[in-house]
């Protein structure tokens, strides 16, 4: 008879072909538990003291913290050409789903990129809210289903079930990812490049999720991350470490490109580049609920 393999080398075996023990595509996992992480040794000696204690107090209103739901867009000054169109369309779709909107605008930190404001704003707000979940937009979004709320995001896509055992109820994080539009197979293609930071959604009543924003924010310090991309990076490094309680997915269908049917978000194109501001513009124009919300937002502020 066939001599039996010894159990190491099966193993092995089955590492390199990708098995696994639990379902079709889970990770093979070697450690029984993972060691508890301590948390980030960050005294946050970078914050802009008065601009946080203005964000704290705000967050000591029961209108702001209250609900099941909120949406937070944090929004700096490069933005604001565009960010003047869609806020009140932001803030329109949250009053008529009696959901908090907060928005950020004053950066929280000095001497750091204003996008590292989103991951300390939410090291502030996840402790201070009862929401059980908040979603996170950026200013070149819109929200096209104003009849909808978007806990179907968490239900169909946070919640998605890749395999067998996969351990969906860990998952605190979930960020879309960020995808070419066509392709067969994302890891052959490379088609996927780490995730959207628009659109993403945090579980706010877990104290792991802010430990998670923490681990994340500590790593603006990082010099072996690239400068130009090293938000991205950073959480991408996060994740690779906590792969149950993080998830990325690619949901363009429904959020994080033009062509999405729930949020649409405008970035860069072969055919426009960068130039945000008027495809905005005109896109709110021939859309027949969102010129409307904008004309009375506009009728509003010559009040």
């Amino acid at each position: 008879c066939r001599p039996r393999r010894p159990l190491a080398v099966g193993l092995l075996a089955l590492a390199v072909l990708g098995a696994d023990f639990g379902g079709s595509g889970s990770p093979l996992r070697w450690a029984a538990a993972r060691p508890k992480d301590p948390d980030p040794d960050d005294p946050l000696d970078d914050d802009d003291s008065s601009a946080v204690l203005r964000l704290r107090e705000q967050l000591q209103d029961p209108n702001v913290t209250g609900g099941k739901f909120g949406i937070v867009m944090v929004t700096g000054p490069s933005e604001s050409k565009y960010s003047k169109l869609t806020i009140p369309i932001w803030r329109e779709y949250c009053k008529r789903r009696r959901l908090p909107f907060v928005l950020q605008r004053e950066p929280l930190n000095v001497g750091l990129a204003f996008a590292w404001t989103k991951p300390r704003l939410l090291i502030e707000l996840l402790p201070a809210v009862k929401w059980r979940y908040a979603l996170v937009v950026d200013a070149n979004s819109l929200p096209m289903d104003f009849g909808r709320s978007f806990e179907f995001l968490i239900k169909v896509h946070m919640r998605h079930k890749r395999y067998a055992n996969d351990e969906i109820h860990k998952r605190v994080i979930f960020c879309p990812e960020n995808c070419i539009e066509d392709y067969k197979n994302a890891i052959e293609e490379g088609a996927c490049g780490g995730p959207h930071l628009s659109g993403c959604i945090f579980q706010a009543q877990k104290a792991l999720t802010t430990k998670l924003v923490r681990f994340w924010y500590a790593k603006r310090r990082d010099d072996s991350l690239p400068t130009d991309r090293r938000i991205y990076r950073a959480l991408e490094k996060v994740h690779e470490r906590y792969y149950d309680e993080i998830f990325f997915r690619d949901i363009q269908s429904e959020v994080g490109k033009e062509k999405s049917k729930f949020i649409k978000t405008f970035g860069w194109s072969q055919e426009h580049g960068f130039e945000i501001h008027n495809r905005i513009y005109d896109f709110i124009a021939k859309h027949k609920t969102l010129s409307k919300v904008g004309n009375q937002a506009d009728k509003a502020a010559e009040l």
